[in-house]
């Protein structure tokens, strides 16, 4: 079996780099990096005079020369409508000598080592032409390359059909934590209340049940800046970086700063304090993320893109169950209707956040909501590790299958 490079059997052509003063509201679709991640990503439009070249039809071989891992980097076969090519994609020519689906493998075969090997920043992989025509991959002959297709075909079918699997179960674990949400907060709705309280969803249990406003239980602290005036103490800052999805506090990497001895006499974080993130974010994060700090060791302080909150009365709410109900709030889009933009970030309207109202049944019932809830995030957490351990699996199962296939390298130029 004779050896090839890429650039003998494939030619890579750019797209194009359109201005965002060329888009239009109708014309041919611009194939961008979101297009080939997501079909119903939105489309510009281009109605202007267009080289041949970029112009792309429904089963053409496409490869995303810089984008993200794991996801828009690497090859695509187009399924979408007649459009024209953005920069950063090469539509690839192929050699009679090579089929289309057979170059689709080979190239998938070699993405996981062009990300492994050329430049990029994290989460973010780009490959020259030059660099990608010197691979190369074993090219057998035509009838063989269709018999690797089926084999690849039906050997990548089962593993789709995991994935899609694994992608239901990680929705199903979403689903159960709205539900598990639903039954330990029910606020029963009327038609006195403000939207506020109406925004609000269900309390556990459904018995008489006092509201107290935020703003009522607790005390508001503002964030720090490293401030300019001596004299100076070291504090580990906690920054929004430290909040993990599910609203928990991740000190993996932490910030050690000198802060003004003023500042942090009162702004130092005490255990049951709860931090509440009003800055950040992006179009796909919201902000409103609420964490429970519990350390007991260090000076601690949190950064000006945050507040803390500190409860007034430990016999009227717990720590851990003013944490659980805030992230409700989060999760199920409340403190997101509390939100602006402004330069590309979010902010939370702090004034609404504490206006919301916080159902206290008994200490004891909070007691056991708070465990009840502990438990079943440790059932999601368990769950979770498990679909991102069969996951991984699964990709392991794919670079295995096309290595025991495929055998390349890159010719030195």
């Amino acid at each position: 079996m004779r050896t090839v490079t890429l650039g003998e059997v494939m030619d890579f052509q750019n797209g194009r780099a359109f201005k965002s003063t060329e888009w239009r509201e109708a014309g041919l679709p611009i194939i961008r990096i979101q297009n080939l991640n997501n079909r119903n990503s939105s489309y510009n439009y281009f109605d202007g005079i267009y080289d041949e070249r970029i112009l792309i039809v429904e089963g053409d071989l496409l490869f995303s020369w810089s984008g993200t891992v794991g996801t828009s980097f690497g090859p695509h076969i187009w399924a979408g409508p007649r459009s024209l090519l953005n920069q950063h994609i090469f539509k690839v020519g192929l050699n009679p000598s090579i089929e289309k689906k057979y170059a689709f493998y080979a190239l998938l075969s070699i993405t996981t080592r062009i990300e492994d090997n050329v430049n990029g920043s994290v989460g973010l992989t780009h490959i020259t032409k030059a660099k990608l025509n010197n691979f190369e991959i074993p090219l057998p002959p035509l009838n063989k390359q269709q018999e690797i297709v089926k084999i690849l075909d039906s050997a990548f079918s089962e593993i789709e059909y995991v994935g899609e699997k694994l992608n239901q179960s990680f929705e199903k674990s979403h689903e159960l934590l709205q539900s598990l949400f639903s039954e330990a907060f029910h606020v029963p709705k009327n038609d006195s209340q403000s939207a506020t309280d109406t925004a609000q969803s269900e309390v556990f249990p459904k018995n008489q049940l006092k509201l107290v406003r935020l703003k009522d239980l607790c005390n508001t602290i503002s964030g720090l800046w490293t401030g300019k005036k001596a004299p100076f103490e070291k504090a580990i800052v906690i920054r929004n970086t430290n909040f993990t999805k599910d609203c928990k506090l991740d000190l993996s990497d932490v910030a050690v700063l000198d802060v003004e001895s003023r500042q942090l006499q009162t702004r130092r974080l005490l255990p049951g304090d709860l931090i509440v993130e009003k800055s950040g974010g992006g179009p796909k994060q919201a902000v409103g993320r609420v964490v429970l700090f519990d350390e007991t060791d260090g000076v601690f302080s949190l950064s000006n893109f945050t507040s803390a909150l500190r409860i007034n009365n430990l016999e009227v709410v717990l720590p851990q169950y003013l944490q659980h109900f805030l992230y409700f709030q989060y999760a199920s889009g409340v403190t997101e209707a509390m939100q602006s933009h402004s330069t590309g970030i979010r902010n939370l309207n702090i004034h609404q956040f504490l206006d919301i109202c916080v159902p206290l049944p008994s200490i004891e019932i909070q007691k056991n909501v708070i465990a009840r809830l502990d438990s079943a995030f440790n059932e999601i957490k368990l769950m979770h590790r498990n679909i991102d351990l069969k996951r991984e699996q699964s990709y392991e199962l794919r670079q295995s299958i096309l290595s025991s296939l495929f055998s390349y390298k890159s010719k030195a130029a």
